[in-house]
């Protein structure tokens, strides 16, 4: 599993006033491996060694994910956020971001996610790096700190 260099910047700079959770339908081993130095709560399939073999489990499957994915990650943002009224920032690149990128505050997209927001016609902000979004939200923040209101820091976002 590739983890982008970028991400772990990201993560150190976002985690003073941003919740970061890992909402993956790839499988959770590999993933908590290639994230062992970042402490952020990871969704995924669970994969798991028993004696007499492999077991995989989907413990974030839902029957009604409008994407038939393992891991319904509209689901997952519902239960994390519930009853607290936070921002959702979705960072994606492919065909399990469908639904939640039609009911998140914004989309940082790449990739068929990149594709399906443009033909679908929902706001996003193209992306191939971390390096790009933490650019993007450290120009947010700079905004936030010099006053501007959070329309004005995040003009794609319709207000």
């Amino acid at each position: 599993m590739h983890i982008d260099p970028s991400f772990a910047d990201f993560v150190r700079y976002v985690e003073p006033f941003a919740e970061v959770i890992v909402v993956s339908d790839g499988l959770d081993m590999p993933a908590r491996h290639a994230l062992r130095d970042l402490e952020v709560p990871i969704f995924a399939n669970r994969l798991r060694c028993r004696d007499n073999g492999l077991e995989l489990s989907f413990p974030y499957a839902n029957a009604a994910c409008e994407v038939g994915s393992g891991v319904c990650k509209c689901e997952v943002a519902r239960t994390t956020n519930a009853g607290r009224g936070l921002a959702t920032v979705l960072i994606g690149d492919g065909r399990s971001d469908f639904c939640l990128a039609r009911s998140v505050d914004f989309v940082f997209a790449k990739g068929t996610l990149r594709r399906y927001c443009e033909a679908e016609s929902i706001i996003h902000s193209p992306f191939e790096t971390f390096a790009e979004v933490l650019t993007t939200v450290r120009g947010w923040a700079l905004r936030e700190r010099e006053g501007f209101p959070r329309e004005d820091a995040c003009p794609m976002v319709p207000g």
